[in-house]
């Protein structure tokens, strides 16, 4: 009985063809999928994504920017056809088809995320029709004690309180806001 090495050194197969693909808004921006050819190299532009085939394994730098302008061209001719701006992603994501296996390589750029919520109201009843608890009304009840709270003792003796509150107003950051608020013990 004759085993396996315990460790083969993986081979590199040269992959059949590679598809750099960029995406684009809007998505709707050609009403028919568009095809042109150059050289080895083919494209297909449909439903907001700007595919280039080559043969082999992925493009280099230079002949890469060649397939981004080209892209970018037929876009702005579009754009011109339609009266519909375009805007073409910058960095194309990678596919390479390799004896039938697919490998996806996607290249981003740093960006910044932002989350930005709200309250959320609820009206929870009982079986009866009974209100168990109304969030809505709990919040207005809750901003209209603060408003009084703050708006209602003499000015002398807060003084500091209301220079705070001032000058939070006038301030155009909202998270200073409600650091100048989060002093009173509410928000």
């Amino acid at each position: 009985m004759t085993s396996a090495p315990a460790s083969r050194e993986a081979e590199w197969v040269m992959p059949d063809r590679t598809e750099p693909t960029w995406t684009f808004e809007p998505a709707n921006l050609f009403e028919v999928p568009y095809e042109a050819n150059r050289g080895d190299a083919s494209l297909r532009v449909f439903d907001g994504t700007a595919v280039v085939t080559v043969p082999g394994g992925s493009p280099d730098a230079s002949r890469e920017t060649e397939f981004r302008t080209w892209i970018r061209n037929v876009l702005r001719v579009r754009g011109l056809q339609t009266g519909r701006p375009q805007a073409p992603a910058d960095e194309p994501s990678i596919v390479e088809f390799e004896n039938g296996r697919r490998n996806i390589f996607v290249r981003m750029k740093a960006g910044v995320i932002t989350v930005e919520g709200g309250s959320v109201d609820f009206v929870h009843t009982d079986a009866t029709g009974q209100v168990v608890r109304d969030t809505k009304a709990e919040r207005r009840t809750a901003h209209r004690n603060e408003l009084d709270d703050l708006t209602s003792k003499p000015r002398k003796a807060r003084c500091s309180d209301f220079f705070l509150i001032d000058s939070a107003s006038h301030c155009e950051n909202p998270r200073l806001n409600s650091c100048a608020f989060m002093k009173f013990g509410t928000l």
